[in-house]
């Protein structure tokens, strides 16, 4: 499992500190002023009352602003069995998440969390009963992940 599940990070500047980069290195683009970032494989929304609060303007505030969630696209594949099972779930399943049935997310709980994966295709394990318009299936041994979210609460 990625260390950054393992342990979630509670502020932007402890999810730079997981991935290894600095603050700066996380928001290349210098765009975070408004409740979310966007870097280069990492995406994330950060607490901001936009009604009562002047936008951040500091990479130090920014780093301290607590963490909505965070999403990684990653490089390498990783095993969507291995990390359900990882996070306590022996039979895992995953639901189509658009109209054509293509794409496939599975979601677990982790601590205070919630973890989704998007999968590279279909599941690969048995279909579970269901309409059709909402397919559900058990993952596979072949499944892989694209890209994790994690969403604290």
């Amino acid at each position: 499992m990625h260390p950054i599940i393992r342990t979630p990070p509670e502020t932007v500047g402890e999810l730079a500190a997981a991935l290894g980069l600095r603050i700066e290195e996380l928001v290349p683009h210098g765009m975070f002023s408004m409740g979310s970032i966007l870097g280069s494989g990492v995406s994330a929304e950060y607490e901001w009352d936009m009604y009562h609060e002047a936008p951040v303007e500091t990479l130090s505030a920014l780093a301290r602003r607590r963490l909505i969630s965070f999403r990684l696209h990653l490089d390498e594949p990783v095993s969507a069995l291995a990390l359900a099972r990882e996070l306590g779930c022996e039979q895992p399943t995953a639901r189509t998440v658009d109209v054509h049935m293509s794409s496939w997310r599975m979601e677990l709980r982790h601590r205070d969390a919630v973890v989704g994966a998007t999968l590279s295709g279909p599941p690969g394990g048995a279909e579970l009963p269901g309409p059709p318009a909402a397919r559900a299936a058990y993952v596979g041994e072949d499944a892989t992940i694209v890209s994790i979210e994690l969403r604290h609460g």
